[in-house]
């Protein structure tokens, strides 16, 4: 499972991230190859503390699959 950050929250630079100007860009990019390798992925947006909560309840879907009935 790829978790993609969508791009609705400011930039914050740091070592691994460039480009600030091109993220739609690159999120669209993302999304064309895992798409075309057929990979799962789920786009992450909201504020910090909803993109949390959406990141940890995809992860546990995959690791505790008994979540999914809640």
């Amino acid at each position: 499972l790829y978790l993609l950050m969508d791009t609705n929250v400011p930039f914050v630079p740091d070592s691994q991230r460039y480009l600030p100007d091109s993220r739609q860009l690159s999120l669209e990019r993302c999304v064309q190859e895992l798409e075309k390798h057929n990979k799962k992925y789920v786009i992450i947006s909201g504020s910090w503390e909803e993109r949390m909560k959406k990141a940890i309840s995809e992860v546990e879907k995959l690791i505790m699959p008994e979540k999914l009935k809640d």
